[in-house]
């Protein structure tokens, strides 16, 4: 599998030829998004595309380990219980934008897009510039472009660049939407070349790390590993954004150097240890590569004491099944078992789950 994700596969019907830069995860999220049309063309593209984060116990080392047997999930993992307070707050002060904020995020990880806009329209009257607001846009018209026929997608796709394009106006100096533009030049069948070279290199003078990224991702789109990550080796001491330094050790794993993956996953936690996206993919990383099995455990395990909704998914089966794979690996068959049991319980339907328990003999 090529890891470049093209807008111009969302004009295919087939949607298991999706190709991905930002989740270049193998089965657990490649297969969940795809199978869900819930996958995003454009979160490595837009900065304020990452997975939104919401708190969760860390994995720092003066945390206390968990025990798989000790795992307390939560009762309710759900938009409902983490936006009403927020609503509450509200409710009492609706100027203030920092719940505005808040609640915007939670609707966004949890796939409620149309609910995050209408937050994102009321947070533009008072902050028309805030990159929250072209990212409940952009939410928004991706799940329209997944969930449009064939015919209808070049237009949302155009309407997705105007939208990029007058809040670059707004804002000449927005990130998200100079990668957008560059992403739509880049990936839909007509776009200019010229256009998507200049929206890069403008990115240059306002934000190098994502400038090296976004040149990462052409050389990455013509199958030149060995650029991409000479442009990612450069830009992962810069970047200041957990998130962009998760996708970038998920890139690294994806080709094979989980050194560098691990690496690039402790520069994440120095930036965000909380971070979900961080504790759920040191998990994977460790579940693939058989390495670091204690860390890649304790981030599992703190993953799934929290909310495990991403970017619209619920990836709570997918957890488990990893622990599976990390306690397979650590020789514990019985926990191993539990955990495979577990995923299926959540997603009885999960075909790896099955397929490890059949590998497991059980």
């Amino acid at each position: 599998m090529r890891i470049i994700l093209t807008l111009s596969s969302l004009f295919t019907k087939n949607l298991e030829s999706l190709s991905v830069i930002f989740s270049s995860l193998q089965h657990d999220t490649v297969k969940q998004y795809v199978s869900q049309a819930k996958f995003c063309p454009l979160y490595f593209a837009l900065l304020v595309l990452s997975i939104a984060s919401l708190s969760v116990p860390s994995w720092a080392e003066s945390a206390p380990a968990l025990s798989y047997v000790e795992l307390e999930e939560p009762a309710a993992d759900t938009a409902h219980t983490f936006a009403t307070p927020l609503l509450e707050k509200l409710n009492v002060t609706p100027e203030d934008s920092n719940s505005r904020r808040a609640i915007i995020s939670v609707y966004r990880r949890f796939g409620e897009y149309q609910k995050a806009l209408e937050h994102a329209k009321q947070l533009a009257l008072t902050e028309p510039n805030d990159r929250l607001v072209l990212a409940a846009q952009v939410d928004e018209l991706r799940f329209q472009l997944e969930n449009a026929s064939m015919f209808k997608r070049l237009s949302i796709a155009k309407r997705l660049l105007t939208t990029c394009e007058e809040a670059l106006k707004q804002d000449p100096y927005n990130t998200a939407a100079l990668q957008c533009i560059a992403s739509y030049h880049a990936q839909i069948p007509g776009g200019s070349k010229t256009k998507e070279d200049a929206a890069i290199a403008a990115l240059e003078s306002i934000d190098r790390p994502t400038f090296l990224m976004e040149k990462a991702n052409q050389a990455l789109r013509r199958d030149n590993n060995s650029e991409g990550l000479t442009f990612l080796n450069e830009a992962l001491p810069l970047i200041r954004n957990a998130n962009d330094a998760v996708n970038i050790a998920m890139i690294k794993l994806r080709l094979n150097d989980i050194d560098g993956a691990f690496a690039a996953l402790d520069i994440a936690a120095g930036l965000d240890p909380d971070l979900p996206f961080l504790l759920y993919q040191t998990g994977r990383t460790s579940a693939v590569s058989g390495q670091q099995l204690a860390r890649g455990k304790d981030a599992m395990l703190r993953f799934l004491s929290g909310s495990a909704w991403m970017g619209g998914t619920n990836f709570r089966a997918a957890g488990h099944w990893r622990l599976g794979m990390i306690f397979q690996h650590m020789g514990d068959k019985t926990l191993a078992e539990q955990a495979y049991r577990r995923a299926l319980a959540l997603d009885p339907n999960n075909k790896d789950a099955q397929a490890s328990l059949k590998k497991l003999g059980v």
